[in-house]
């Protein structure tokens, strides 16, 4: 996968490679200085010249981008960790609230076939399924400037939870 940025006329401006294992990336948000981009698969991640290497279940990869150049400024990973056992992660949304900081909504389950059977921990508690094998919510936010845990929280009821796509207001607030 490529993320790219273009001119007005089509020519590019640069292109920063997400590659190796199975990762794809679904979402991409832009607002000031920073590009933000969400994915997910199996395996290590690569985003230009950042990579984590740990995370082999199914998860989610957060990254922000230099707008004028394309190269990363940092890069999370949520789920899949390998050497946690921890639950799997499946992308949704991502965007950039009013102060710069990132927005990253998906889904996770604990002890499906391809996940791990520990709690989600995205740097704060960690997450429990409401019922296991079975998909909920998760919310984060990151700062922008480097990428540290601001808050994360989890959402679920009995059935199979998704979320497609998350926006963030001026103010901050998150719809999902």
């Amino acid at each position: 996968t490529i993320t790219a940025r273009f001119t007005s006329a089509g020519a590019v401006s640069w292109a920063t490679v997400v590659e190796k294992g199975s990762n794809q990336a679904s979402d991409i948000a832009v607002r000031g200085t920073q590009v933000a981009i969400t994915g997910g698969g199996l395996n290590y991640v690569t985003v230009g010249s950042l990579s984590v290497t740990d995370a082999q279940f199914q998860h989610v990869f957060v990254a922000s981008l230099d707008v004028a150049t394309g190269a990363p400024n940092w890069l999370n990973v949520i789920g899949g960790h390998t050497a946690r056992d921890e639950a799997g992660a499946f992308p949704g949304g991502i965007d950039i609230d009013g102060a710069g900081n990132i927005v990253a909504a998906g889904s996770y389950s604990i002890g499906c076939s391809y996940c791990g059977q520990t709690p989600l921990n995205l740097g704060g508690a960690a997450l429990e399924n409401v019922i296991r094998n079975s998909r909920d919510l998760f919310l984060a936010k990151f700062r922008g400037s480097d990428g540290a845990h601001l808050f994360s929280r989890g959402y679920g009821g009995l059935g199979e939870d998704n979320v497609r796509d998350a926006e963030a207001t001026s103010n901050g607030d998150i719809v999902i």
